[in-house]
């Protein structure tokens, strides 16, 4: 048995290298490009872009209805392809609808036409990609996921800096989308071809029936997370400059590169063991815990130098009239650290089919931040007392997330 153990921690650890490597490297990558794009795109370029990102990256991740995860929970291959077909189906439908929907309500801080074409698009392209990524999981054709997301760092980075030598002021957002589609072009290139069904609108309407908690509960939550983070930069858009919105994106940016490097690479690993643990019912109480706490001091001890010399950093890094943004990011480092922790352990809610308490925790965190911008923007109109809240805010959350995931994981609710 304790072989046997040995044996999964190994392989658990092999595979969340495999793809650190590939997102380690494109996220080095876009580490290496940024000090070139912060001089070739002003704030105010990188304002659009953050605010085009945050837009598609909320809507994108209810755009297969939440079926891209639901590809894991059968047991036969027959079973889970029909759920990918339905997902593929899914997100075409909704990034049509997306695309009628943003021309009909026509949002202010939507300010370029061009992207009434581009966002439904780039909704698509994501939403389809994180159907072949999870496809690729229940597979465990890990290295086909890293090499795709290298491929994505590469493809995205390379049109940016061209356009931007050039002058073409979406270079940003060019390279975005090219990014993505080389990412999905090449899962669908060397993923395991799989039988794909022409099934009726019956057929369809049957497995969204049998999956109905991720398209309904599940799409709530993720939407209701995703909006949590994403909400401030619309809101503020509405309220202070593009420049500011720029700075407050690249310190996102910088904040979210541990999630990219390692994050996501673990949180995927850990959502194929915790379901394999969980169909053989074995307890993962204690190790859960260890795992938890190592990964909240590997985060802090990387996010740390940020506290002391940020604007030095930022300075250096990218340039003078970046060095705000380093001055700012020391109101985030308490919530990314408890996020980052949570994000690397959240699926167990999905294998622990906690999927409503999952849904009021992102609720409660949304309305949070609704209350948090609202004072910050429009009561104060003070951008340093709206960082500090939603700052302070989301590291309150996270903290009590965390302490609701340990008592479900210990099975005391």
């Amino acid at each position: 048995m304790l072989r046997i153990k040995r044996l999964q921690n190994s392989s658990l650890f092999k595979s969340a290298i495999i793809l650190s490597i590939g997102s380690g490297i494109g996220q080095l990558i876009s580490v290496l490009a940024s000090p070139f794009l912060t001089r070739i795109y002003s704030p105010e370029e990188f304002g659009m872009f953050t605010l085009f990102v945050s837009i598609a990256s909320t809507a994108s991740v209810v755009g297969a209805g939440r079926l891209e995860l639901a590809q894991l929970i059968p047991k036969r291959s027959l079973a889970a392809n029909k759920v990918r077909t339905t997902a593929i189906v899914f997100s075409i439908i909704f990034s049509f609808l997306f695309g009628i929907v943003l021309v009909m309500i026509r949002p202010e801080v939507i300010e370029n036409s061009l992207f009434y074409i581009l966002l439904p698009l780039t909704v698509l392209l994501i939403s389809l990609g994180s159907i072949q990524n999870y496809y690729a999981t229940r597979k465990n054709k890990f290295k086909s996921i890293s090499l795709g997301n290298l491929i994505k760092s590469i493809s995205n980075n390379s049109i940016a800096i061209t356009l931007g030598l050039l002058q073409y002021s979406l270079g940003l957002v060019a390279g975005y989308i090219v990014g993505n589609i080389a990412f999905n072009t090449l899962l669908r290139f060397y993923l395991p071809k799989s039988r794909m069904f022409v099934q009726t609108i019956k057929e369809h309407l049957k497995t969204l029936s049998s999956y109905k908690d991720f398209p309904t509960t599940n799409s709530i939550s993720a939407f209701s997370n995703m909006a949590t983070n994403q909400l401030p930069i619309i809101i503020m858009a509405m309220v202070f400059d593009n420049a500011l919105i720029g700075l407050y994106g690249l310190l996102m940016k910088v904040l979210n590169m541990p999630l990219i490097f390692f994050g996501r690479s673990i949180s995927q690993v850990l959502f194929s063991r915790f379901s394999s643990e969980e169909r053989k019912g074995a307890s993962m109480t204690k190790w859960v815990q260890k795992l938890g706490v190592y990964l909240f001091i590997g985060i802090t001890i990387i996010l740390l130098p940020l506290v002391f010399w940020g604007e030095d950093i930022f300075s250096i890094a990218f340039g003078e009239e970046w060095a705000e943004a380093g001055r700012l990011v020391v109101y985030f480092i308490p919530f990314y650290v408890l996020r980052f922790v949570y994000f690397c352990l959240s699926t167990l809610m999905i294998v622990k089919r906690r999927l409503k308490t999952d849904l009021i925790q992102n609720i409660s965190a949304l309305a949070l931040q609704c209350i948090i911008l609202y004072f910050g923007c429009f009561i104060f109109e003070d951008s340093d007392l709206t960082f500090g809240l939603i700052g302070a805010g989301g590291a309150l959350s996270y903290l009590v997330f965390l302490f609701q995931l340990n008592a479900i994981n210990s099975k005391q609710v």
